[in-house]
């Protein structure tokens, strides 16, 4: 129960944590000992000013007597003069035989005075001594040492024993200067200390004092402008403009006009993040499927919709029997009130899927309504276009989507295949896109064959072939790649054969589509390098022998400065030509 221990989360081969056994008895039996050492020992200096330590022999020995001390004392200090005085005692007796007894003897002198005369001087101030303290002269030699008084008399104040000799007093640990009678007396540790803590007390206290009376001050003064400020002394002031208190007119009104700008600016609202590709694809996607569901359920209506709308129709009738007369005066009551229904348009101007409604399906498949004038060059309605449609695999697919179409309708139709099968919706959509490149292609190639040109409907498949190419990049370089390999092989083949080899009208269209899709200014580039370089070849090599030939020579020309200006370059062989 002694021992505790720390458990880890992790167990780790080799490594040492501090800390994780332990002794609880060792750790307090460590801690008991520590506290020994420090806390009690602090507690039991606390409240002391000064500490020596005794080391007079027999001090720290509580079993010997005050004799034992006294007797062993003189013996250590006889010794300790024996042994200081022995290696300068010249008069002794010579044992070596050197010594000189003819001569006289060596006298040592201290000050110019024998030592001797010096010894007795001692001897005398020691009597002078034990005469003042009452003593015998049959007392003790220890008795003969000279008291504390005497030895700072003689040795320290210079020798001199007057009668005005005051000897140093003796202060107890909490005497004060006045107690002990002398004012210049040097302060202990402890006084200093005291004399400190009581002005650090008093200078704390005289701050208090004076920040009370200075916020007395502060509040007399605030009760006092209370009291002028109610009066509307200032407020007069301001209107007559006096000094400094003169109002600024230009500053007032910026100011008033930041204020009311900041109170009335709206503050902005909180958006949805930004959608990635993928989502925005899906999202388009799943709106287009949505509205194809709607539009084949209004054109293939169920039974129960067709009674429903039978009632609907018979309101219908009953509104038109009260407003026969005016078709007009009709449209405004059910707008009035709030009736939504349409009405078939016989104009044959708009297309929308908005003109087909159940109303009309009904109508042309129930009873027919009362007869009412129609504009003879009414025709049949144009089918509403579906909102998606099925991947074309083949140019008879495509050709069956986008025919009949107009130009409008072919770019929603385009669009509406793009987002139905974009390459983020699944994996194989990529493939369905390249091959519906191709097919975009052909059909460039086709109708750029036709007389006259169908301008319009090229501008609406270069947009989308463009479109494509950014979502399959690398197949529409190989395609591009491809078709120029063709254009180069059939130049020189023409060449060799004689003719002139000027290229036809779809060739110089599909290099002038290359020219919008892929950048021209790079210094070498899959499909531009190769297409300038065929373009350089027919002006270079191609002769011109009719009108018609010199109008594409011109035009080729034109073609080759769309691929050289924008990279700063030129064609010598454009130069020349003309």
């Amino acid at each position: 129960f002694a021992m505790r221990s720390s458990k880890l989360k992790f167990d780790i081969l080799g490594r040492k944590v501090k800390g994780d056994k332990g002794n609880v008895l060792k750790a307090r039996e460590a801690g008991y000992i520590k506290r020994k050492d420090t806390l009690l020992k602090e507690h039991q200096a606390s409240g002391k000013s000064n500490a020596f330590v005794d080391r007079r022999f027999g001090e720290d020995d509580a079993s010997m007597t005050p004799e034992e001390r006294a007797i062993g004392r003189l013996a250590r200090t006889r010794l300790r003069q024996i042994k200081r005085g022995s290696g300068f005692n010249l008069n002794d007796d010579d044992d070596d035989g050197q010594g000189y007894d003819d001569e006289e003897p060596i006298t040592l002198t201290h000050g110019g005075k024998p030592i001797d005369e010096r010894e007795e001087e001692r001897r005398s101030a020691h009597a002078i001594a034990r005469g003042r303290r009452g003593m015998r002269d049959d007392d003790s030699d220890d008795d003969m040492a000279m008291d504390a008084a005497t030895t700072g008399a003689l040795h320290f104040g210079g020798g001199e024993d007057d009668d005005g000799f005051e000897p140093t007093l003796k202060r107890g640990d909490h005497d004060t200067p006045e107690e002990n009678g002398d004012p210049n007396r040097r302060k202990t540790k402890k006084e200093v200390m005291d004399e400190l803590i009581d002005k650090s007390k008093y200078h704390k206290a005289e701050r208090a004092r004076q920040r009370e009376r200075d916020e007395d001050l502060l509040d007399k003064l605030d009760d006092e402008f209370k009291e002028i400020s109610g009066a509307g002394l200032f407020r007069a002031a301001l209107s007559k403009g006096v000094g400094h208190l003169k109002p600024d007119g230009w500053e007032r009104d910026d100011y008033d006009k930041l204020a009311r700008e900041l109170a009335l600016e709206s503050r902005g609202q909180a958006t949805d993040r930004i959608r990635t590709q993928e989502e925005v694809d899906a999202a388009e996607a799943a709106t287009l499927e949505t509205a194809e569901r709607a539009r084949l359920k209004r054109m293939n209506a169920s039974d129960e919709d067709d009674d429903d709308d039978e009632e609907d129709e018979d309101e219908e009738e009953d509104a038109d029997d009260d407003e026969e007369d005016n078709d007009d005066e009709e449209a405004k009551e059910a707008e009035e009130a709030g009736e939504e229904k349409e009405e078939l348009d016989f104009s044959g101007d708009k297309s929308d899927s908005d003109l087909w409604s159940d109303s009309e399906e009904q109508y042309e498949e129930g009873e027919p309504k009362p007869a009412k004038a129609k504009d003879p060059k009414a025709k049949a309605p144009v089918p509403e276009l579906p909102f998606t449609f099925p991947m074309p695999e083949t140019p008879h697919d495509l050709e069956k989507i986008v025919g009949h179409l107009s130009v409008e309708d072919t770019t929603v139709a385009l669009e509406r295949i793009r987002k139905c099968h974009a390459p983020t919706l699944k994996e194989d959509n990529r493939k369905k896109m390249q091959s519906f490149l191709g097919l975009l292609l052909q059909r460039f190639e086709m109708l750029s064959g036709q007389s006259p040109l169908p301008v319009d409907y090229l501008d609406v498949l270069a947009v989308n072939i463009a479109a494509v190419a950014n979502i399959v990049p690398f197949f529409a370089v190989t395609s591009a790649r491809a078709r120029l390999e063709k254009m180069a092989a059939r130049l020189r083949q023409r060449l060799r054969d004689g003719e002139t080899g000027w290229p036809p009208a779809r060739t110089i269209l599909l290099i002038s589509l290359f020219a919008d899709i892929f950048p021209t200014t790079d210094k070498q580039h899959p499909v531009s390098t190769p297409a300038a370089l065929y373009l350089g070849n027919v002006l270079a090599h191609c002769a011109v022998r009719s009108t018609r030939e010199a109008v594409t020579a011109v035009v080729v020309a034109g073609l080759a400065a769309r691929y050289s200006a924008p990279a700063g370059r030129i064609f010598p062989e454009a130069i020349t030509l003309l």
